[in-house]
């Protein structure tokens, strides 16, 4: 698959990805909202606080471990699945077992079936946490930032939520150490992922470092004598 089908390919997953979860959401809030009275919705948020925090000791940053390192092995990714399954039910033990002290903490005695049954979901979690990191490392889901260059200039950009660099500067000249200047001078026809100084790209923001480096791949589309650059972290911020 060339790096423009799996650019196409990963974008459109991403985008499905994350109309599904906001989908999903919204439409089991409005459901338990309907069926719930009021005390019994508080109930169950009650929870998600214990549940939140068992899933970050669970993915413990495994998953953008994985999704960082380059070259990942079958062993790097069975040591994870067995370290996500063993932490995810040592803390669904843990949430069967301190389920009635919670409960008898916030006076509210059906909270101890709640948090049992939802601890459940733990394992399933846990389950999955390795999978969904070599499928987003595969297909190269979310790009930290899109940038569409014409003639050696940002014409249009566009940065993930959750990325901390926000803004690029519009008819920004290319970086020269950039992979995109290369293909501009004709000094390179190489489109595969290399590593650049953050800073080159999002120049003058306070948060970025001088040591922050970013991977950046390009798609040239010479007939248009345009480059869009794709950049993702290298690290974490």
């Amino acid at each position: 698959m060339s790096l423009k089908q799996k650019t196409i390919t990963g974008l459109s997953w991403s985008f499905i990805d994350s109309f599904a979860n906001l989908g999903i959401t919204f439409i089991v809030g409005i459901i338990l909202a309907r069926l719930l009275e009021p005390r019994e919705f508080g109930l169950v948020g009650m929870t998600t606080i214990f549940i939140a925090i068992s899933q970050s000791f669970i993915d413990s940053g495994f998953t953008q471990a994985l999704i960082r390192k380059q070259n990942c092995t079958q062993t790097d990714y069975s040591t994870v699945f067995f370290f996500n399954l063993a932490v995810g039910i040592l803390f669904f033990m843990l949430l069967l077992i301190t389920a009635p002290l919670i409960s008898s903490f916030f006076d509210e005695p059906q909270l101890t079936l709640i948090v049992q049954v939802l601890s459940l979901g733990l394992i399933i979690s846990a389950l999955t946490i390795g999978q969904r990191a070599r499928l987003t490392k595969e297909i190269g889901l979310s790009p930290a930032a899109i940038i569409y260059c014409v003639n050696k200039k940002v014409k249009w950009f566009a940065v993930h939520n959750h990325f901390p660099l926000k803004f690029i500067a519009k008819d920004l000249t290319v970086p020269d150490e950039s992979l995109a200047s290369k293909l501009f001078n004709g000094s390179s026809t190489i489109t595969e992922k290399r590593l650049v100084r953050a800073i080159a790209w999002f120049k003058g923001q306070y948060n970025c470092k001088s040591s922050t480096y970013l991977f950046e791949q390009c798609i040239s589309m010479p007939n248009y004598n345009a480059v869009m650059v794709l950049l993702t972290p290298s690290e974490f911020f």
